[in-house]
């Protein structure tokens, strides 16, 4: 009897041990999903360049990078509790996000070691994403699997559309002015889609009472983001007072030149 037990207890161990690795990284997970939807939505309701909004958005993304490292972390402990196709989704939001920040929070005209990264962080995701992709048709045929295909090509799209963009940045030396903010705008907005869609619609929708999943107003919270981005794009590429008004704080804007009435050098000064 004594033998038995003592040859089941490290089985016993070893499965609450799995119990409890699971339970602090769905807390952990939830924590910082829910903290990323929370920040974000104060970022997009808050005043434009303001300190609040800076804040919440700061908030944000380190929220979104923090629910990254615990999703790789469930990943080594948890083998299996994580699909490749959550992992590329992960490391999609995770560039987005440190792109988008990157965008508005160095010198105008300069490049950093982001902006340099960028492009490739984004050709490794697309193709992994294509890779996943076209694996995945090759051995499965199921319908959840066919979604999760599509998931894959979806995701390595846009990673390749973003890559495009982000060599393009660098072949003009950074963009500038309001075209600078509108590459943060996307990328928070598309980020913020994303993780309100898993909390809301997706996986993270376990949180939620049981009696709410699946309702159609689930929705509104994904298409409210949708429309907030189209319209702040809207609103830089052809309304000309909104550069102004988002330069209140938020952002540093490019060098001016002043030239001296006495013909002297020019002034180079940041604003």
């Amino acid at each position: 009897m004594l033998q038995s037990i003592h040859k089941l207890a490290p089985q016993m161990f070893a499965s609450r041990r799995i119990l409890l690795d699971t339970s602090i990284v769905m807390q952990l997970h939830a924590l910082t999903g829910s903290a990323t939807v929370c920040s974000g939505a104060a970022a997009l309701i808050l005043r434009k360049g303001s300190r609040p909004h800076r804040t919440s958005g700061r908030i944000f993304t380190v929220s979104m990078l923090l629910m990254g490292l615990v999703v790789a972390a469930s990943t080594w402990l948890l083998p299996g509790s994580v699909s490749a196709t959550g992992l590329l989704f992960t490391a999609f939001m995770c560039y987005l996000v440190i792109s988008a920040w990157s965008s508005v929070n160095h010198q105008a005209n300069r490049l950093s070691v982001l902006d340099h990264a960028a492009p490739v962080v984004a050709l490794s995701i697309a193709a992994a994403g294509f890779g996943l992709g076209l694996h995945t048709h090759s051995i499965l045929a199921d319908a959840s699997q066919a979604t999760q295909r599509q998931a894959c090509i979806f995701f390595a799209i846009l990673a390749t559309l973003s890559m495009g963009l982000d060599l393009n940045n660098l072949r003009i030396g950074g963009v500038q002015d309001r075209h600078r903010i509108i590459r943060h705008v996307w990328r928070m907005h598309c980020a913020l889609f994303f993780a309100t869609s898993t909390l809301f619609t997706g996986p993270g929708s376990v949180l939620l009472p049981e009696s709410l999943r699946g309702n159609p107003l689930l929705l509104i919270p994904q298409i409210l983001v949708v429309c907030l981005a189209l319209y702040w794009i809207f609103r830089l590429l052809f309304l000309r007072k909104t550069l102004a008004f988002l330069h209140s704080g938020s952002v540093s804007t490019p060098p001016t030149v002043h030239k001296c009435n006495s013909g002297q050098k020019e002034d180079m000064k940041t604003g």
